[in-house]
């Protein structure tokens, strides 16, 4: 078995639900759809032999990672094609993983869609995957679409790796950062005031202090 043929057969069924559903770029094996808030991406994680043996996997197995990135949060290090921010998903500031809904004895990790050595759960995979993304996949991406929520759960939600994940602990320079920056973009002042002022002094964001600090100074 070759990762390339898993990889084929994802995106012969994958790829034309995305496309209809705005996804325009596509690589190995990562989509991504462009706003003017958010970059939503979609990626299909393979497993280096070493990492596959120990999670009891092969490496052309995989897990599917879903994530928002928003353009209104100060970044650095992400590529640029087109003229268009091109971020991988663990550069995403909320991010979640679509767990398997059924049971495969070879591995039963839920995060692994797991793929034999001869090729014979490939379908089974292919068609769970497909089911995952149109009906889990997208209402998670329909929830971010409205920054609203997007800051509601920045400002109340708990960090969950059994669901969102990727924006820090409560009062961490990451949550600041992040809640401050959209709360910005939503017009929310005071909000963007308190957290940004916590960001500008963490150590962990010295490279966009100068860019924080204009922000804060815009809020004056």
């Amino acid at each position: 078995m070759d990762s390339k043929i898993v990889t084929r057969e994802l995106w012969k069924a994958v790829g034309p639900l995305l496309k209809e559903a705005g996804w325009a770029s596509f690589s190995s094996r990562t989509a991504r759809r462009f706003s003017q808030s958010r970059i939503d991406v979609i990626t299909f994680q393979s497993f280096n032999s070493y990492l596959a043996s120990r999670i009891g996997s092969t490496t052309y197995s995989f897990a599917i990672r879903l994530g928002c990135f928003f353009t209104a949060i100060p970044h650095s290090g992400i590529k640029i094609k087109d003229s268009l921010l091109m971020p991988e998903e663990y550069h995403c500031h909320l991010r979640y993983t679509i767990p398997k809904k059924f049971y495969q004895s070879e591995c039963d990790r839920a995060d692994v869609f797991y793929v034999d050595p001869k090729g014979d759960y490939i379908p089974t995979v292919v068609g769970a995957a497909l089911q995952g993304i149109g009906t889990e996949g997208f209402a998670w991406f329909r929830r971010f679409s409205d920054m609203r929520e997007v800051l509601r759960t920045l400002m109340e939600d708990n960090e969950s790796n059994d669901g969102t994940f990727g924006f820090g602990a409560k009062s961490s320079p990451a949550r600041n950062l992040y809640t401050g920056s959209i709360a910005l973009s939503l017009g929310k002042t005071q909000i963007a005031q308190k957290h940004l002022t916590q960001a500008a002094i963490s150590p962990s964001y010295a490279d966009f202090r100068e860019q924080i600090e204009a922000q804060l100074a815009s809020l004056k």
